[in-house]
Order: C-alpha cells, then sequence, then structure tokens
C-alpha cells in the first residue's frame, strides 16, 4: 500500500466539517458533541456530574462517545469487547500521562481500592498465563458470562455502560498504581495493548458487514492457538 505525505497533503478546513462542528458555527451549541439523544451517554452524563466521578468521567467520556458514534451495538455477545477496549483505553491514558491518571485515581478513595482490587482479581483469573489481547478478552468474556448472562435486555446498556468505566479506570490503575504494588507489578508490566494491530484482529460478527459497526464486531485475538480452563473461562497458552 502506498504511503500517503501528510507533509504534501493540502487540506482546508471547509473541505470537511463535522455535524458536531457544523452546529457549533452556526448555533455556537456544544448540544451534539455530548450525543444526549443517545440514551448511554446521556445517562454516563448524568453520572459523570457528581463531584465524586467528574475528573475520571471526562477522560472516559470521549471513549464512550466513539462508540456512539460507531453505533457499537449494546448486545451480551459484544460486552466483552466494550470491556476489552475501556481497559487498554484506561492503560493507554495511564502509560502516556501517568501523572494525570494518578491525579484522577487519588480522586476518589473508594473507587482507587475498588480499581486496585479489580486488578488483582484479573491478575488471579489470568493465573500463570500473560495478559495478552487475547487472553484478556477471554477473561472478560468469562465474567461476562459469570455476572451478566441474565441480564435483562432493558438493563444491558447500564450494565455495559458502567462496568466498561470501570474496565477503564482499572487500566488506569494497572498503568500506574499497580506498577508500584509488588505483588501486582510483573502483570503490570506485561500489558500489551494492542495498538495498530486492533484494526487487523478485530472480526465480523454482525450480518451486516457495511454498516458503521462492521469492523467494530469482536475484540482482538479470539482465536487463540491453544487452549486452557482458568476459572471458567478460557486462555491461551503464551510462551514467556
Amino acid at each position: 500500500m502506498k504511503a500517503i505525505n501528510l507533509e504534501s497533503t493540502s487540506l482546508q478546513h471547509s473541505d470537511f466539517t463535522t455535524k458536531e462542528q457544523a452546529e457549533f458555527v452556526t448555533r455556537g451549541s456544544l448540544e451534539t458533541y455530548w450525543r444526549l439523544r443517545d440514551p448511554m451517554c446521556a445517562e454516563f452524563l448524568q453520572f459523570g456530574s457528581k463531584a465524586a466521578h467528574q475528573p475520571a468521567a471526562k477522560a472516559f467520556f470521549p471513549f464512550l462517545r466513539d462508540f456512539s458514534v460507531l453505533e457499537l451495538p449494546q448486545t451480551f455477545e459484544l460486552f466483552p469487547n466494550w470491556l476489552g477496549l475501556a481497559f487498554h483505553a484506561g492503560y493507554l491514558f495511564g502509560a502516556h500521562l501517568p501523572s494525570e491518571a494518578e491525579a484522577i485515581l487519588e480522586h476518589n478513595g473508594v473507587e482507587r481500592a475498588e480499581d486496585l482490587w479489580r486488578v488483582k482479581l484479573l491478575k488471579n483469573k489470568m493465573g500463570r498465563y500473560r495478559p495478552t489481547p487475547d487472553n484478556l478478552y477471554r477473561v472478560f468474556q468469562h465474567l461476562c458470562e459469570v455476572e451478566w448472562k441474565s441480564e435483562p435486555d432493558c438493563a444491558l446498556s447500564h450494565a455495559i455502560m458502567s462496568t466498561s468505566f470501570g474496565a477503564f479506570t482499572t487500566g488506569l490503575a494497572t498503568a500506574t498504581l499497580a506498577k508500584a504494588d509488588p505483588f501486582l507489578v510483573e502483570f503490570a508490566e506485561q500489558i500489551t495493548p494492542p495498538g495498530q494491530c486492533l484494526l487487523h484482529a478485530i472480526k465480523l460478527a454482525v450480518a451486516d458487514v457495511e454498516s458503521p459497526v462492521g469492523l467494530w464486531a469482536a475484540s482482538v485475538g479470539v482465536d487463540g492457538p491453544s487452549v486452557a480452563q482458568v476459572g471458567g473461562g478460557i486462555l491461551s497458552e503464551v510462551p514467556s
């Protein structure tokens, strides 16, 4: 594939304008940006308006908004995908902005303790296996089966929103606080975010592959080379 020379590409500001940009220019309003017509975004903004959650909610909302734009289905089948991507988004945020991530975590002591507890849970579920994206997906898949399999459809959107937020802040804690914990440091340092490989690992799992979510159907590494049962979940054997 021929590389694009960005330096020689001269796009004018008026060449492309999103609906959000157009509304802001014409009305001076950010209402479209907040996507209040999406019940999940509206509910999360209400949640994030509370002082206890504001710093973490501010960091997480762009992730939630992007998935709203992409129309990623809020289904049980894709629940593990939400969690895996949210966790890695939080981890990358913490890895690149450690001071900001630690400030977010320190803002709410209760949530900070819960985040560290969730890091320990992931480590224990992982056992002797490395926390690769595909192995983490399998752990999230197992947790979804255990915790939310019987969740009614009407409550699934809330469960995905709140649990993805928890996965995001757990990623923050993994990239920062866990690396100062002797019990968690090895696990934290082995995290390998999918990065550019993510696009190649996403599977098609919706009928209409031409829809906006056609490329966002399943998370990374669904088919590992070999498997082992760990707490009811499936983890692939990855050499150390």
